[in-house]
C-alpha cells in the first residue's frame, strides 16, 4: 500500500503559517501548592461549591493534568452563614440513602445550618476534618 502524502504546494497557506500546539504535562512535584480561603458569608452556596470543586481538581489552572494532583487546598470559613437565594433556606433538603430498606434520610438545609453549617454544599464539596479544625481556630 502506498502512503498518501500531500506535496507542500497543496497545503493551504493558513495551515503552513500556524504554529504547532504542544501539550504540556505537569508532574505533581512541579505543581505549585496553593491555599484558597473562602468566606461563605460573601458567596452564594452553589456557586461557591462549584468554584471549590474546580479548585480541588485543579481545573481552574491552565496546567491541569488529569493524572496528577495539581489542585489546591481549600479552607472555608463562616459555613453557617452561607448565602442562599429564594426559598432554598426553607425548602432545600439533603438526601442520603443508607442502603437498607426504607433507609432514606432527609435533612433540611435549615437544620444543617443550625447545627453549625460545616456540611453545607452537600455532595459538591466535602470538607476534611483537618479543614474543619482550621476553621474552628
Amino acid at each position: 500500500m502506498r502512503a498518501l502524502v500531500r506535496p507542500s504546494s497543496q497545503i493551504s497557506a493558513r495551515a503552513r503559517d500556524t504554529e504547532i500546539m504542544k501539550t504540556t504535562h505537569v508532574r505533581a512535584a512541579d505543581a505549585q501548592e496553593r491555599w484558597l480561603l473562602y468566606d461563605a458569608s460573601e458567596h452564594r452556596l452553589g456557586r461557591m461549591a462549584t468554584e471549590i470543586a474546580m479548585a480541588l481538581m485543579g481545573k481552574d489552572r491552565a496546567t491541569w493534568t488529569p493524572s496528577e494532583l495539581t489542585g489546591a487546598h481549600v479552607v472555608v470559613i463562616n459555613g453557617a452563614k452561607a448565602v442562599v437565594t429564594g426559598k432554598k433556606a426553607e425548602q432545600k433538603t439533603y438526601d442520603h440513602y443508607t442502603r437498607y430498606a426504607g433507609g432514606l434520610k432527609v435533612v433540611r438545609f435549615a437544620d444543617v445550618r443550625y447545627r453549625g453549617g460545616e456540611r453545607l454544599g452537600g455532595p459538591a464539596v466535602r470538607l476534611d476534618r483537618e479543614l474543619r479544625a482550621l476553621e474552628a481556630e
